[in-house]
């Protein structure tokens, strides 16, 4: 090979790994190298237990049934009993809604606000003036409306995974009534008082926490519940002796959720 040739063969061989690199570093971009996503992610790219915040939480919602008794013949001291005269003596059903404004969040637990009201329904046959039974049915229909003051205590559930929320809640009743014969309406009216009902709930999202965490994030259900809750209602127009006495010691449950 000739001199000419020798040198521009080196000159090549001398410049080629730069030209490599030149290369490489217009097609790669700069900065770190990209981290495996397998530390962030769990299996299937979901966000591992550790790493799940969830949704805000402002809110409380309550779907529950029990058994209720209106204590309509105590004003009466034994004298009279038209209520179970009427209607007899066994339960009959309550069903209530409550809607909840959760508007402190401390740790351990929440304060919280809240309305409910629901419907209950009393039928038996009416009676003449005479006391003999007719063929037509006597109603009694009683709206109930609740203003409460609530505390839930959920540290159990979120500092050592025990899905036990105990709660206490107060207030305000007022239970709207009516009562309906084969004529219309014979007569209506409404009765204030108290309420007190402690309760505990059971939170569902141990069962199924990948599903739990879903609802949360499509819908924005932080929690699920069973609840068990007893309630004394005096409900008496405060003592005064001129309303209908619908007070009851009772229970209710069904199912909460908050979001």
């Amino acid at each position: 090979m000739t001199r000419p040739g020798l040198a521009t063969l080196a000159l090549m061989l001398f410049l080629a790994p730069g030209a490599r690199a030149q290369d490489l570093d217009e097609t790669v971009a700069p900065g770190p190298a990209p981290h495996d996503a397998s530390d962030a992610l769990g299996v299937g790219g979901a966000a591992t237990n550790a790493d799940w915040v969830g949704t805000p939480q402002n809110f409380a919602f309550e779907l529950k049934f029990g058994p209720y008794l209106p204590d309509v013949d105590s004003e009466f001291g034994g004298s009279a009993s038209p209520y179970a005269d009427t209607f007899g003596t066994d339960d009959i059903l309550l069903s209530l809604f409550e809607f909840d404004w959760e508007f402190i969040r401390i740790p351990g637990g929440t304060f919280a606000v809240g309305v409910s009201s629901g419907f209950m329904q009393a039928v038996g046959p009416s009676k003449t003036p005479g006391g003999v039974t007719s063929a037509e049915d006597t109603v009694l229909n009683i709206v109930p409306i609740y203003y409460s003051a609530a505390f839930r205590c959920d540290i159990f559930a979120e500092r050592w995974s025990v899905p036990l929320v105990p709660y206490v809640k107060a207030g305000i009743a007022t239970y709207y009534w009516w009562v309906l014969n084969g004529g219309g309406t014979a007569e209506w009216g409404w009765t204030p008082g108290w309420f007190f009902n402690p309760g505990l709930m059971l939170q569902l999202d141990v069962l199924e926490p990948s599903t739990a965490r879903s609802f949360d994030s499509s819908i924005g259900v932080n929690h699920s519940y069973l609840l068990v809750e007893l309630m004394w209602a005096g409900v008496d127009g405060f003592g005064r002796g001129k309303s209908m006495v619908l007070s009851d010691l009772s229970f209710t449950a069904g199912l909460a959720f908050e979001f």
